[in-house]
């Protein structure tokens, strides 16, 4: 057994070695973290140096002293001085003596221009050094060349600064929203919400759309929908809105962009609209025709009744040929409104327009309004009767409305003269008037002060356009005040502006032969028996009448003897009507017989165009047979 001594001293020994290896071994990682903090340091891209109390380089890293122009080794133990211009300098002292002097750390942005021009841009951080005990021994600076970083902010700077000029040209609404909440509002939607930016900025979104439409916003992956926002006057704009993410001022947001459909959902309602009305003219204008037929038949027989009646019915006869003319009128009226206008605008009787939009409007006004006409010694205007029939119709019905709420009978007065720029028309109503506000819209597309029941807020609009297409206007004389008065100026138009096409074509027509004390031969062609046996009756006196009910049957007729004076053939039948006894008609050799058209109208745009090209006029239905005996028997005379 060792001796107790020996033991301890034995211990102690194991113990010095155990101490002396954990000593090593931690020289050795301090010696491995001191390599790898100075090969860090020494190849860090930015410049990493040490300055002590006097501002004297005391350590400075390979880019620091490339970014100096200068080897480390000469730098240590040097101040700026021997790198920088003096003034310079200055400024790098003070910065120094701020950190040192205060133990606080700086930052400092500063540029440097090379001689080759190009501008380089540096960030410097200094902080203080300090001793084991805290006191300040000097400092520690990096400086890193930010050029690339401080370009690529410059870029994107101009890239927001465009894209924000891009969304506040653009005339699409552009919202952007923050969990709800409307951070910006370009112009456009300013304008759609008739809002101050003020009122829109913090608003909720939901709160500026129509209730039902509320679920549809903030949506994704959802394609373009349609809401309705609500302005400040409670009327709806409707736009159609995509919404998409993206980041705005560096935080999450959503952006919703639309475009205002409200012009685009009206126009296609108005469209259809339109549709449904062309196929009522379509209609009304085939009902006119089927009317006229017996209508002129029925004029006829009171006509004939009148004459030949006992002095005590003849008042009676009278008053249903005044009512027979009223339905007259009213066909004509109608059947007027369903035909197109001319390719060229011709002279037109203004006052017969009048006239026809006064019997028009007559159930509209007779009961709320008296009518006070004063007619001027005017010209002929400019123009299309269809057309202005449009026009003061509008300007009637709107009158009657606005005359609809006053106590006891309204009073519209018409009046016409001659002016400085034109033949005027005014129509006044002792109504409210138009408020000054409304007025300055008045004219505008869908503008409307009556519930859309009543119209479509498109009358004066289209009226005001027809004004301007013939040369003249449409205006509000009196906004404000009470009792609306409209102007309606036109332009005169001569008499002489008669188509120089059928001029020519009636003045090369050449004349039928007739023989002396005999009558002319007359055919007449209608597939209406009501009709020939009117025309074979009525004209008898005069003409030798033949009748044929059919197109086929005429054509047939045309080569055979004797030989025909005159043709008067019904423009709409089967079998090619009218064009079909014209077409056969010039294949016969001179002389030929006169051919004159009837029509109770609702002729073909094809018809039209015949008609048009060939410089023949109709004789409408109904017609008198004393006057239409006159007339063709100046036609077979060449005289008409």
């Amino acid at each position: 057994m060792a001796p107790r001594g020996s033991q301890t001293r034995y211990t102690q020994e194991v113990s010095g070695e155990h101490d002396d290896s954990e000593l090593m071994r931690l020289r050795g990682e301090l010696e491995l973290l001191r390599y790898r903090f100075d090969l860090l340091v020494e190849n860090s891209s930015e410049a990493i140096y040490l300055k002590d109390l006097q501002s004297r380089y005391v350590y400075v890293n390979q880019a620091a002293a490339s970014m100096m122009y200068r080897r480390a080794e000469e730098l240590i133990g040097c101040t700026d001085d021997a790198v920088f211009p003096a003034n310079v300098v200055q400024e790098i002292h003070a910065d120094d003596r701020q950190v040192m002097g205060t133990g606080n750390s700086v930052r400092i942005r500063t540029a440097r221009v090379l001689t080759n021009g190009v501008r380089l841009e540096y960030l410097t951080v200094k902080r203080p050094w300090t001793d084991e005990a805290g006191r300040v021994i000097g400092l520690v600076g990096t400086t890193r060349n930010i050029t690339e970083m401080v370009e690529a902010q410059a870029e994107a700077a101009a890239a927001s600064e465009g894209f924000r000029a891009l969304v506040e040209a653009v005339s699409e609404l552009v919202i952007v929203h923050q969990d709800g909440c409307v951070v910006y509002a370009n112009p456009g939607a300013l304008a759609v919400l008739g809002r101050a930016e003020a009122d829109v900025i913090g608003a909720a979104l939901s709160e500026l759309v129509r209730p039902q439409d509320r679920v549809l916003l903030g949506r994704r992956g959802v394609a373009a929908v349609e809401v309705g926002f609500v302005r400040p006057d409670e009327r709806v704009r409707l736009v159609e809105i995509t919404e998409v993410g993206a980041s705005w001022c560096g935080q999450p947001a959503r952006f919703t962009i639309g475009r205002d459909v409200s012009m685009k959902r009206r126009m296609q309602g108005q469209l259809q609209h339109a549709d449904r009305l062309a196929a009522v003219g379509m209609l009304a204008a085939g009902v006119a025709h089927e009317i006229k037929n017996p209508l002129t038949y029925l004029l006829a027989g009171l006509s004939q009744l009148g004459e030949e009646a006992p002095p005590e019915s003849r008042t009676r006869l009278s008053d249903l040929a005044d009512a027979a003319e009223r339905i007259n009128a009213i066909v004509q009226g109608i059947s007027g409104l369903s035909r197109p206008d001319p390719p060229s605008q011709g002279p037109v009787d203004a006052e017969l327009a009048i006239d026809r939009a006064l019997l028009l409007a007559g159930p509209r006004l007779r009961d709320r309004a008296e009518i006070v006409r004063t007619r001027g010694e005017i010209p002929l205007v400019r123009g299309s009767e269809r057309r202005l029939v449009q026009v003061f119709l509008n300007l009637l019905v709107n009158a009657a409305l606005a005359m609809a709420g006053l106590e006891g009978r309204g009073r519209l007065e018409i009046t016409s003269a001659l002016e400085a720029d034109g033949v005027v028309f005014r129509v006044r109503d002792n109504g409210p008037g138009v408020p000054e506000a409304v007025s300055r819209r008045l004219f505008e597309p869908f503008e409307s002060t009556r519930h859309p029941a009543e119209g479509s807020g498109l009358g004066l609009w289209i009226s005001a356009g027809i004004a301007r297409d013939f040369g003249g206007s449409l205006t509000l004389e009196n906004p404000g005040a009470a009792g609306a008065c409209f102007r309606l100026a036109l332009r005169s138009a001569d008499e002489a502006t008669e188509s120089a096409r059928s001029v020519a074509a009636r003045a090369s027509r050449p004349p039928a032969t007739l023989t002396p004390g005999v009558r002319p031969r007359l055919l007449v062609v209608d597939d209406e028996r009501l009709i020939t046996d009117l025309l074979s009756e009525g004209l008898a006196s005069a003409f030798e009448v033949e009748v044929r009910p059919g197109v086929a049957e005429a054509v047939e007729r045309l080569g055979q003897e004797p030989k025909l004076d005159l043709i008067l053939c019904d423009l709409i039948m089967p079998s090619g009507g009218g064009p079909r006894v014209y077409e056969a008609l010039q294949a016969l050799p001179e002389p030929r017989p006169v051919l004159r058209f009837m029509s109770g109208g609702a002729a073909t745009p094809e018809l039209r165009g015949f008609l048009a090209e060939q410089g023949l006029v109709p004789i409408e239905k109904p017609f008198r047979i004393a006057a239409l005996r006159r007339r063709l028997l100046d036609a077979a005379a060449g005289t008409d």
